[in-house]
């Protein structure tokens, strides 16, 4: 006898759809697994820049900022993923710590650029050298030559996912 309400209520043979079929063949699916690789990322990086007063999302808008400084509210918001509302708690928190400046935009001076101060730099490097420690030993399963596959692998479906969100976006669908 079954253990759950699925096995008591089995599918009739060829009434299952081909997406349904598909997605239950692949045990466990890759979103669960990537969403908890996630959210124990997320917990670890915390642990590490915790003590450097940093929460993970402002320590993930230094490290946007180092590759792409002068970038707005709005824009740091789409690369974090989170609300331009939250976006500015994360950026006020930062500038009053002194981590980074904000300079109004030449062309629109209401759009406010962001950058890391060298004290912000300093942080962050600091941070760096733990999470890249942590990285290191999390991969050691993962052979060398797959890092970089790996990455470029989890970056391609990074931005595949925004396409799909701009394309139900213009289609109408929130």
């Amino acid at each position: 006898m079954g253990t759950g309400a699925i096995d008591r209520f089995p599918t009739v043979p060829g009434t299952e759809s081909s997406l349904a079929v598909a997605a239950t063949s692949r045990s466990p699916h890759i979103s669960y697994v990537i969403a908890r690789l996630e959210r124990a990322l997320r917990k670890e990086i915390g642990r590490l820049v915790g003590p450097r007063g940093l929460s993970v999302a402002q320590y993930t808008t230094l490290s946007i900022l180092r590759s792409r400084s002068g970038l707005s509210n709005a824009q740091l918001a789409r690369r974090l993923w989170v609300t331009p509302q939250s976006m500015n708690e994360v950026i006020s928190a930062l500038e009053r710590a002194g981590l980074i400046e904000r300079v109004p935009d030449v062309a629109n001076r209401r759009i406010l650029r962001t950058a890391l101060t060298p004290t912000g730099r300093a942080t962050l490097e600091a941070c760096d050298a733990d999470i890249l420690a942590m990285e290191q030993e999390m991969l050691t399963a993962v052979p060398g030559e797959d890092h970089d596959h790996l990455v470029a692998t989890l970056e391609n479906c990074v931005s595949r996912i925004g396409v799909m969100s701009d394309e139900r976006r213009a289609d109408g669908i929130v």
